[in-house]
């Protein structure tokens, strides 16, 4: 009996033993990727992804929680390679529990760093979940629970970096909830701790003052972004680093900034500056080419022929030789930038090269050109370009395969001949361009409201107002199945409706149809409105053309009354309209 209980306890000691060893093995395997992951920082080869996936929770029951830990945090930088949210999101979370509730205490400052890291990781998920206010809270918690660590910054370049990077990405979030204030301190702060580790090359050293720039760029205060941009070149002068690849890009965002406050003279320096940064740096012409472009296009806008046709002669020196398509593209590009005076020098230049793109890159070239040219209101270089391009659709057979670029070369020439007060031209291209629209794949009724809307205003511009009024009882049973009754779309339109049939002499019907519209208007803009004034007025108008003298002025005191109220004034038709009817 003695004999087969020593065999059992070997055996169950030769199997405790052979899981103790498996166990071990797994662990070490596990710590010793994570001490190459976090010296070498590169993302984990394809094999060691699969050893982490085939790993379970099961298998982890026997290991210290130090390498429990270590096994999350691998699988949640894993996951973020793949672009696995969740998974990513999921292994965060459980690492961060780990450090909060075991690792922590006693406190051992390589894991209070590293708290800081995950927090972040954890607060990064939140963000792209679109939980802002989560995502504050982790980087808020990371600084208030780890506070020693990170303001002893100066004696650790983790440390260092880590509280930049958590203070610039609280300073974006603050940003996107509208803490303005908070937003900039967060970015000051970061800056002046990284800014001691610059290096060539180090972004993350001055990425806080970089967000600064760009955070008063999309509040659109241009003159203060201008300012920090400027803070930033002298950044790099400090550092020796004037005549480096990134202060030439700090010099082009310059030059950007600029253009948006139209200072384009100050804009072109910035460019030149860039430009002459780069080539001494030998930087490729693929590296330089945004520079040229955009120097190209700041003496268009400033109306400078000379320079523009410096840029036009260096562009058809680098591509004609190599890309003559291109070439053709950017001048025609740049060309809508220029005065319609201006333009014309280069239209001959359209018509003669045209043709040696293949049809289709005409068609979208000159597609592309008249969004551009209508974009800086030039209608006339836009009526140009829509014409041709219709004329390239029908002259190469395309008029059949093509009904989508036919229809948008109409609509847009509709548009641009609107703008030049050619209203006749512009209803005939509206017109065509429907013709076209029906033709299309995938058509919706829907769709056919922002042309409907156009034809509406044209016909009652033109006088049809009884082709007005046809157009609008197509238009508004569209706005009201898209946008609903209680909409700013169909109130507009019905206003204009309402007109169409005074003017039309159909008194009774504008009656009954602003009667219906006057609860619509109350809820869309309430009593106190200067639409819900007109609405009154017009009716009183239309009681009064309909002989219905008690009515009328019935309405068009009620108008007074809400105009007194908005405006202080009162319009002089209705004063005169109640003048005839006895009312001083």
């Amino acid at each position: 009996m003695a004999r087969w209980y020593q065999y059992l306890l070997v055996l169950l000691l030769a199997i405790w033993g052979g899981e103790m060893y498996a166990q071990k093995s797994l662990d070490e395997k596990i710590s010793a990727l994570y001490e190459k992951y976090k010296e070498e920082g590169e993302p984990l080869p394809s094999v060691e992804c699969d050893f982490l996936q085939r790993i379970t929770e099961q298998d982890l029951s026997g290991s210290p929680d130090s390498v429990v830990f270590q096994y999350h945090y691998l699988f949640s930088e894993m996951a973020a390679g793949h672009e696995d949210l969740q998974g990513r999101f999921s292994h965060a979370e459980k690492a961060l529990q780990i450090l909060e509730t075991k690792l922590m205490v006693p406190r051992v400052y390589n894991y209070s760093l590293q708290y800081v890291e995950v927090c972040c990781m954890v607060a990064g998920c939140y963000e792209e979940l679109g939980d802002l206010d989560k995502a504050i809270l982790y980087y808020e918690r990371a600084f208030v629970r780890r506070e020693w660590e990170l303001n002893n910054w100066k004696s650790n370049d983790d440390a260092r970096f880590l509280k930049s990077d958590c203070l610039s990405s609280l300073g974006r979030l603050y940003a996107k909830k509208g803490y303005k204030r908070e937003a900039v301190i967060c970015f000051e702060e970061a800056f002046s701790g990284s800014r001691f580790d610059y290096e060539p090359g180090e972004t993350w050293t001055y990425f806080p003052l970089w967000c600064l720039c760009q955070h008063y760029l999309e509040e659109n205060d241009f003159e203060k972004s201008i300012e920090q941009r400027k803070r930033l070149i002298h950044f790099f002068e400090e550092h020796q680093a004037r005549y480096t690849k990134e202060c030439a890009g700090e010099y082009f965002s310059l030059g950007n900034t600029y253009e948006k406050m139209k200072d384009y003279g100050a804009a072109i320096a910035s460019y030149k500056q860039a430009i002459s940064i780069y080539q001494q740096k030998n930087a490729t012409m693929e590296e330089m080419v945004g520079c040229y472009e955009n120097l190209w296009c700041a003496y268009a806008k400033a109306g400078n022929l000379d320079g523009f046709n410096e840029m036009n002669s260096f562009f058809q020196g680098f591509y004609l030789p190599n890309d003559e398509e291109k070439y053709y593209s950017s001048l025609w590009a740049a060309s809508t930038l220029l005065s319609s005076e201006k333009v014309k020098t280069f239209l001959d230049a359209l018509e003669e090269n045209i043709s040696k793109l293949n049809v289709w890159s005409q068609v979208e070239t000159l597609e592309r050109l008249s969004k551009i040219s209508f974009g800086k209101k030039n209608a006339e270089a836009t009526l140009i370009y829509c014409t041709k391009g219709i004329e390239v659709v029908e002259n190469n057979e395309l008029k059949d395969s093509a009904p989508g670029s036919l229809y948008f070369f109409y609509g847009m020439r509709s548009l641009a001949n609107k703008e030049l007060g050619q209203i006749k031209p512009a209803i005939d291209d509206v017109l065509n361009a429907m013709i076209q629209y029906d033709r299309c794949k995938g058509r919706t009724e829907s769709g056919k409201i922002p042309y409907l809307s156009l034809l509406l205003k044209l016909y009652f511009d033109n006088g049809d107002y009884g082709k007005a009024v046809e157009i609008g009882s197509c238009l508004l049973p569209l706005i009201k199945g898209t946008y609903g009754k209680e909409s700013r779309d169909y109130v507009d339109h019905a206003r204009i409706e309402a007109v169409a049939m005074i003017h039309n002499k159909e008194y009774r019907k504008a009656i009954r149809f602003l009667k219906n519209l006057v609860d619509t208007v109350i809820q869309v803009d309430g009593r106190l409105s200067i639409a819900y004034a007109t609405v009154l007025y017009n009716l009183g108008r239309a009681y009064m053309l309909n002989g219905d003298e008690k009515n009328a002025a019935e309405y068009l005191k009620q108008s007074k009354v809400v105009q007194l109220e908005v405006d202080g004034t009162v319009d002089s038709k209705t004063n005169k309209y109640l003048k005839e009817l006895g009312y001083e």
